[in-house]
């Protein structure tokens, strides 16, 4: 049976005894209701890159997948041996407001089924099953001489250059195309549409 998306491979960090959550996010985690906002005070949202599993990766040229649904199906047409994930740890809320007061608000139920059914329906237009949840993303580029941070940015311009919108479904589709291709032509192809050089120092 078909699985773009490796269900059964292990976790890139499986077997190995998981860090505890560093203290912003472990607060974050721990929220059980409304955490207001003081002015001035800034709570960005979590990243994987807060994560120490993420960090370890990052020594091996493994870059976590920006999380913007334009990107979230890319994973299943990835080369398998340039893709991995660690289970996604990260707290998830939503910061409201109402007048001048601002608050996090740690996900419902509802709001993690209503994600999980927004991506399976990105991942249904573009021909493939719905992703594995709770996973974190991790890839890097496929090319020896492409930086894999230029990798994102060449499958926009293929897209652009092929006239496919500027979706998920575009985005997958031109990663299909480009990802077929021999390191010298992703190298010649990026340098001849003004991409500069791809592997910057």
């Amino acid at each position: 049976m078909n699985d773009p998306w490796g269900v059964a491979t292990p976790a890139a960090n499986d077997g190995e005894a998981v860090e505890p959550l560093p203290p912003r996010l472990a607060e974050l985690a721990a929220l059980n209701g409304k955490r207001f906002i003081e002015p001035g005070e800034r709570w960005p949202f979590a990243k994987p890159e807060e994560l120490p599993e993420v960090q370890a990766l990052a020594g091996e040229e493994w870059q976590p997948l920006d999380d913007a649904p334009l990107y979230c199906c890319l994973p299943a047409v990835w080369p398998v041996s340039h893709r991995c994930w660690v289970a996604d740890r990260l707290p998830k809320f939503s910061r409201a407001y109402c007048g001048e007061q601002s608050w996090l608000e740690p996900w419902d139920d509802k709001t993690h089924q209503d994600v999980g059914a927004f991506t399976a329906g990105l991942a249904a237009e573009c021909g493939l099953p719905a992703p594995p949840p709770g996973r974190i993303w991790l890839l890097r580029s496929p090319w020896p001489s492409i930086e894999s941070q230029v990798v994102l940015r060449l499958l926009a311009r293929r897209c652009d250059e092929r006239a496919l919108d500027m979706t998920a479904q575009g985005i997958t589709e031109a990663a299909r195309d480009v990802l077929t291709w021999s390191d010298a032509r992703a190298s010649e192809w990026w340098a001849a549409k003004g991409g500069g050089e791809p592997h910057p120092s």
